[in-house]
């Protein structure tokens, strides 16, 4: 298929593309100079998920009219947002909320606190069995093998210091290209921002630099226990 402009493509391949609710792997590109409505354009050749009779996901193929429009990403990893809670394979929380001061009491959420203390020691044990499945999923073991060898929280946890060719889906972030994040990207610049306005004399900015935090991204509330400064 032709796409463009090739401006905004992911630099390198392969990378996902969706189109009209279509998910398609891109694997190669060729840039032949073509100008198509006035937008320089290249030819990607993709992968269709549910052709063929090795079809590796389900999405379904469909026509594609001229001119629709494209969403176009490279996934370099799956990043966790936590929303789950387990303490001492006893007291599990479930729910909306995220795993911070915020999400626990600023934003309006729903959660489920569960599990009573009489369970640790039961064979169906659900917040053991809960953590052990989550465990083993993301060192990619077999759920069966996660309920024995992971029982043991402390000893198991060694296991994330595998290498990630080992199976270790955690991997360090020096792997990823972090100069193309571009949330990280305004994290990094806002920091420099902040020297740059100290340097110029205008120091006076950082010191209001915790109100905007505790106002604006991680506000502190009367229901909060424990209420400090943000960074």
């Amino acid at each position: 298929m032709k796409i463009g402009p090739k401006a905004r493509l992911p630099k390198s391949l392969p990378f996902w593309t969706w189109i009209n609710g279509e998910l398609m792997l891109a694997i190669q590109l060729t840039d032949e100079g073509e100008i198509i409505d006035g937008h320089p354009v290249v030819k990607l050749k993709v992968i269709r998920g549910s052709v063929g009779t090795n079809a590796r996901w389900g999405a379904t193929t469909r026509e594609h009219p001229k001119g629709s429009p494209a969403t176009c990403s490279q996934l370099r990893g799956i990043f966790v947002h936590d929303k789950a809670m387990m303490i001492d394979d006893i007291h599990v929380y479930i729910g909306s909320g995220n795993i911070n001061r915020r999400g626990f009491f600023q934003d309006g959420e729903i959660g489920i606190f569960t599990v009573p203390e009489q369970l640790k020691a039961a064979p169906d044990n659900p917040a053991r069995i809960l953590r052990t499945d989550i465990w083993a999923e993301q060192l990619n073991l077999p759920p069966s093998m996660g309920a024995t060898l992971l029982q043991d929280p402390i000893a198991a946890f060694e296991l994330f210091r595998r290498h990630f060719y080992g199976g270790n889906r955690f991997v360090p972030l020096s792997l990823f290209d972090l100069n193309d994040d571009a949330d990280l990207q305004f994290s990094i610049n806002s920091n420099l921002l902040m020297n740059a306005l100290v340097n110029i004399g205008m120091g006076w900015f950082t010191s209001v630099r915790e109100k905007i935090y505790n106002s604006f991204v991680d506000p502190t509330t009367i229901d909060d226990p424990q209420p400090k400064p943000g960074p």
